[in-house]
């Protein structure tokens, strides 16, 4: 009868001990996370890189603040998802994508001592030099932006980087966009291509960034409604398709068209860290070449703006521009940063009407 019992006590004691040792659990990926791995050279190389983090994925600006991939969801993101990949906060944007916005703030930033070519309101689109980012990634990335817009037609932004050494990146990008718009003679396309490179020496002594965009935007006006107190303002169901209503101009169009070329680069001269100081010498050079134009086309006479001495209209304002920088900085732990420049820039403004 003991051996009964020791029989019994042994099978509930088992089930316990195995429960004491429980198989190790498995970490959770994290979506805004890479998991590590290790990613084998070619055949014949003993050594091998990891990438370990999101973090790694490195977007520069054109002041060189540094930001990473942002992978998460968040209002913020919505707040971009539009036209013009950016806050719309104090900007009223009228009937259409891609057309001008009313702009109900005050911009403090320090205007542009150049001349500048005019139809700002056409520029909400345009990239400037300011407007390009530069990648330093380990592997290729791709972003991909689509949105539906009014009408037959929608809008795509795609983009890719890549790198051929640790050091060296490059990006390819077009933002292709066509809306119809609701109300008569109001479409928009444009098309916005932009490449970039951005290398940095082994010694990081010397860095390059440069890029290359090109870009068209192209519109119909209307010039606004023809009797909105009748046909928009007194609710009538029969303009409820706001195709119906009248507008001023059937035959007015513009474009806005606009190359670039710009180059950065800079050499440390000399360079010295340690606890108590650090301190660098070096040289910088800029350069930019750009021509564009807006140009504003009407086929026949409209009395809206008044007589006209030549019908039709084509009028088309172009600038070029050529702009070549020589700098020479020192920065140091004390001093702070000290920077001295030497510009060539050199413009042709024209106005041909006919």
């Amino acid at each position: 009868m003991r051996y009964l019992y020791f029989i019994i006590l042994l099978l509930i004691l088992l089930p316990v001990q195995a429960q004491d040792k429980l198989p190790p659990q498995r970490k959770e990926k994290d979506s805004t996370q890479f998991m590590k791995r290790n990613l084998q050279k070619p055949a014949g190389s003993d050594e091998s890189e990891s990438i370990t983090r999101i973090e790694e994925y490195k977007i520069i600006s054109f002041s060189r603040d540094t930001t990473f991939l942002d992978t998460t969801l968040s209002i913020q993101k919505e707040y971009k998802y539009n036209f013009i990949r950016r806050d719309e906060f104090e900007l009223m944007p009228f009937a259409n994508i891609g057309q001008p916005y009313n702009s109900l703030g005050v911009d403090r930033e320090r205007p542009d001592l150049y001349p500048a070519l005019g139809a700002r309101a056409r520029h909400f689109n345009y990239l400037e030099v300011g407007d390009i980012p530069y990648y330093n990634v380990p592997t290729p990335l791709t972003e991909l932006f689509f949105k539906t817009t009014f009408e037959q037609g929608q809008m795509l932004d795609a983009m890719l980087t890549f790198n051929t050494s640790p050091r060296l990146n490059f990006s390819i990008a077009y933002k292709g966009f066509r809306s119809f718009g609701k109300y008569q003679y109001s479409e928009n396309e444009s098309g916005n291509f932009r490449t970039t490179v951005n290398y940095l020496s082994r010694n990081n002594r010397y860095s390059l960034r440069a890029h290359i965009a090109a870009q068209d935007i192209l519109a119909e006006e209307n010039g606004g409604l023809s009797a909105k107190e009748v046909q928009f303002e007194s609710e009538d169901p029969e303009f409820q398709d706001r195709s119906r209503i009248d507008v001023f101009f059937t035959d007015a169009r513009n474009k806005l068209l606009g190359k670039r070329y710009y180059l950065d680069q800079r050499y440390t001269l000399a360079r010295k860290r340690d606890s108590l100081k650090n301190s660098s010498l070096g040289i910088g050079h800029e350069f930019s070449y750009e021509t564009k134009y807006f140009q504003f086309q009407q086929d026949a006479q409209n009395d809206y703006f008044g007589s006209v001495l030549v019908s039709p209209i084509d009028d088309k304002a172009s600038l070029k521009t050529f702009f070549n920088s020589v700098s020479l900085d020192y920065s140091s732990k004390f001093l702070g940063s000290l920077k001295g420049f030497v510009n060539w820039y050199q413009y042709d403004y024209f106005l041909i009407a006919f």
